[in-house]
């Protein structure tokens, strides 16, 4: 399980499910998942270039071609900027994150 902040989810790299992670507590929502093959271009384009390294390997790992996924009405014929200003998210924080959030 990988935190993908930039776009509010923990991602689970064994089955591509994503959980969204609570604004009022933080916690993961374990009870809504999304598999990543249903987010849509707005999703993908919301991800921090870190974050979109994490899920482009996955798509490899599964021999499948995450342009694909990004290439629905709204994008084709567009780049996805990787290089636009985002946010910095402290990762540093990542472990006690886990470990208030998942159970072991």
């Amino acid at each position: 399980m990988v935190m993908l902040f930039s776009v509010g989810c923990a991602f689970d790299k064994e089955t591509g499910n994503t959980f969204p992670i609570m604004d009022n507590d933080g916690k993961i929502d374990f009870d809504n998942p999304v598999n990543i093959l249903e987010c849509n271009s707005e999703w993908f384009g919301g991800l921090h270039p870190l974050d979109f390294d994490i899920v482009k390997n996955w798509f490899a790992d599964e021999d499948l071609d995450i342009e694909v996924m990004m290439a629905d009405d709204e994008m084709v014929g567009t780049e996805l900027d990787l290089d636009r200003d985002m946010p910095d998210y402290d990762y540093t924080g990542f472990d006690s994150f886990l470990e208030k959030n998942l159970i072991a």
